[in-house]
């Protein structure tokens, strides 16, 4: 017998519209429009996918010398009385 949780889990995994299309984006030139493009697909994930934040801002800056993508998320958790969270890391293609 599958539990709701598990359930939920087991039907994410094969749902084709959840996720999205960052490991893709790793391998493509590190430019403005590919940073654009990735700070898009962040925001849609997190909105479509994670009703427990209000997302205020997805900062991704292309750090072009190391081949690499500086990502900042900021949000709000929704029904605590707590300050803007953030999160901060970096995205590298591995070959």
């Amino acid at each position: 017998m599958l539990y709701p949780v598990q359930y939920k889990i087991l039907c994410l995994l094969f749902d084709p519209d959840f996720g999205c299309a960052v490991n893709r984006l790793l391998f493509e030139n590190i430019d403005f429009f590919t940073a654009r493009t990735l700070k898009d697909e962040i925001e849609s994930v997190i909105r479509l996918n994670e009703p427990r934040v209000d997302l205020t801002e997805v900062v991704v800056i292309p750090n072009y010398d190391e081949g690499l993508m500086d990502v900042t998320i900021k949000y709000l958790i929704i029904g605590i009385d707590a300050t803007a969270q953030q999160l901060q890391f970096v995205l590298l293609p591995t070959r």
